[in-house]
């Protein structure tokens, strides 16, 4: 680790942009928020520059109905290999490491409490990923970079693009039968698209997975 490490912030709320430097300084050893700021365009712009580069972007994943961490956290993996990213949730973290993971950031982490924020920031410094949730495919800034660059078409986050036209239609209320027959598939391919796509959204149901993907849709 450097002697001193520079810290980013991507955040909406002011309330935490004004108390990371303070929680950052004393709760990692050589660390300093060298800059913040609630325009993801403007912390796209700052991290795709070598001299404004921090060691680590710490992102939140929902900023605005505009603007989101997830889409500003790819936008960036998509051109540049280097710079860990770590986002961050008042949410429920675990739900949301899929989408994180698939977005090309390093680690996923609550907001809350302030000790395992400090823990996932030094682990991702470290080099390592942090994740909630076993088995979500997190991978390293280079090997995320490489995968963004060569995908190509329409972005769903984790589901494929079959998984997210079943997710759609169950968010308009139609049932496995009824997307079948639209799709022209068979029910049985449907049902295994849901099923898949509900492990990914992390959902007890696909009636939850429906919602959960409604929530997650318009951060992509």
């Amino acid at each position: 680790m450097r002697d001193v490490v520079n810290l980013a912030v991507l955040d909406n709320d002011a309330l935490v942009i004004a108390a990371l430097p303070s929680i950052v300084t004393k709760g990692i050893d050589r660390c300093r928020v060298s800059w913040a700021t609630t325009d993801s365009k403007d912390a796209v712009s700052r991290c795709l520059d070598p001299v404004t580069r921090p060691d680590l972007l710490l992102a939140d994943i929902q900023l605005s109905k505009s603007e989101s961490g997830i889409r500003a956290c790819r936008e960036i993996r998509s051109q540049i290999g280097v710079m860990p990213i770590l986002l961050m949730t008042a949410l429920n973290a675990d739900s949301f490491a899929y989408f994180a993971a698939a977005t090309g950031a390093q680690g996923i982490v609550d907001k809350a409490p302030i000790s395992t924020l400090c823990e996932a920031i030094r682990t991702v410094l470290d080099g390592e990923i942090y994740t909630p949730r076993a088995g979500a495919p997190f991978e390293d800034a280079h090997n995320a970079y490489r995968r963004l660059t060569f995908s190509h078409g329409e972005w769903h986050g984790p589901l494929t693009r079959c998984e997210a036209r079943v997710m759609d239609r169950l968010i308009e209320g139609k049932t496995l039968k009824q997307i079948a027959l639209e799709l022209e598939v068979a029910p049985t391919t449907v049902r295994t698209q849901a099923i898949r796509a509900k492990a990914k959204l992390h959902a007890d149901n696909l009636g939850q997975a429906a919602i959960l993907w409604h929530q997650m849709r318009d951060l992509l």
